[in-house]
């Protein structure tokens, strides 16, 4: 009896989990994004982080930009591709005499030079190798949640751009949904099986934490995927 309660409670679980879009899919793939060359360059070590920046004109981006930065900041802390050093308003604004920097706004005098020595007097030194520009250009905290970046990275010494991303997640796709609970699921609560649910899935943090790691996992080379042959060599 034992046994073929055990076996019944098993056969429930796979079930569950061949109905569970967590696990099954379909996943969100992020596709708006650039990598220069397709790698990322020995040469970046040390990124300046500039502050995260509402959208222009939205209030919703500008009421989000406190917590948004604040997880930006522990995500970016987590990635290991680079050190990060995140530049806080007040700081910027002591190197540059602004606040806040857009990559497609008129930059600062000699911006390049001092945030590479984060320094606007020794600048004969260089403490960073590239600066990233963030963007939150959507920010819906009510359902469907949804969170838009923005992000830009080039390099200091020659200006060019290393990486691009903008990209919109929003909960109300049912990919996205999915990818944020296997997030929630395999990442930070595998313990819970509540999570499963998809009437969970309510939190900015979360999206917001899902994101960033999607994002930031394009900064590494795409390798293509292998495809087998035959013996003859042909393609299968």
């Amino acid at each position: 009896m034992i046994l073929f309660a055990g076996m019944l409670l098993s056969g429930c679980g796979h079930l569950r989990d061949a109905m569970d879009g967590s696990i099954r899919g379909p996943f969100y793939q992020s596709h708006n994004h650039h990598l220069a060359n397709n790698d990322w360059p020995d040469e970046i070590d040390v990124v300046a982080v500039m502050p995260l920046a509402p959208g222009r004109g939205d209030r919703w981006t500008e009421q989000g930009v406190e917590l948004m930065q604040q997880i930006l900041t522990e995500e970016l802390a987590r990635f290991d591709l680079f050190e990060a050093i995140t530049i806080t308003p007040a700081k910027l604004h002591a190197l540059t005499g602004t606040e806040q920097v857009r990559p497609h706004d008129f930059l600062p005098n000699k911006f390049p030079t001092i945030i590479a020595a984060l320094d606007k007097q020794r600048t004969d030194r260089k403490v960073c190798d590239a600066v990233l520009f963030c963007e939150i250009d959507t920010f819906r905290p009510y359902p469907p949640l949804a969170v838009g970046w923005k992000f830009r990275l080039f390099n200091l010494e020659t200006g060019e751009l290393v990486w691009a991303f903008d990209e919109v997640f929003n909960s109300g796709d049912p990919r996205v949904n999915n990818s944020v609970r296997r997030y929630m699921r395999t990442q930070r609560m595998t313990h819970m099986d509540v999570f499963r649910d998809s009437l969970v899935v309510d939190s900015p943090r979360v999206l917001a934490r899902y994101s960033l790691t999607e994002a930031l996992e394009t900064m590494r080379k795409n390798v293509p995927k292998e495809i087998p042959q035959t013996a003859d060599g042909s393609v299968r």
